[in-house]
């Protein structure tokens, strides 16, 4: 962060990231809401257990936004998600993550944090040419 913030001052700085690089820019922002004041994430694919090989333990855990962000109860961390952090989830109708950004857009959603889950309708699949429209779109 020093390097980013002597390249540039802005108070804003915006984490993003399509399938697993949207689980790490969600993770990012969800661990540091202080420092992200918005996160896009593309097709994120944020539940890392399928990549774990039944490996589970509290870092697994707290680095699972799935499992973590529902029982989070911090008032510090809520108000940050809620008021500081723009949130957008997108995806599409034949994305292969679409079920997990539905889950955790049902999860911010019950944890009371505004966001955006744009499912796209076109028959846009999980690959890099849905990213670039994506990107164009949100940025």
């Amino acid at each position: 962060m020093p390097l980013i913030r002597n390249k540039n001052n802005s108070p804003q700085l915006a984490v993003t990231g399509c399938s697993f690089g949207g689980y790490q820019a969600l993770n990012f922002a969800l661990k540091h809401p202080d420092v992200a004041t918005h996160c896009v994430c593309m097709s994120g694919s944020y539940d890392i257990k399928q990549f774990l090989n039944g490996y589970y333990d509290n870092d697994c855990y707290f680095n699972n936004p799935p499992d973590f962000l529902p029982n989070m109860n911090d008032d510090w961390f809520l108000r940050q998600y809620r008021e500081r952090v723009r949130w957008v989830l997108g995806t599409a109708d034949w994305d292969i993550c679409l079920d997990q950004n539905i889950r955790m857009a049902g999860i911010m959603h019950a944890k009371g944090i505004p966001h955006w889950l744009d499912i796209w309708g076109d028959h846009t699949e999980h690959d890099w040419p849905a990213w670039l429209r994506m990107a164009v779109k949100y940025f």
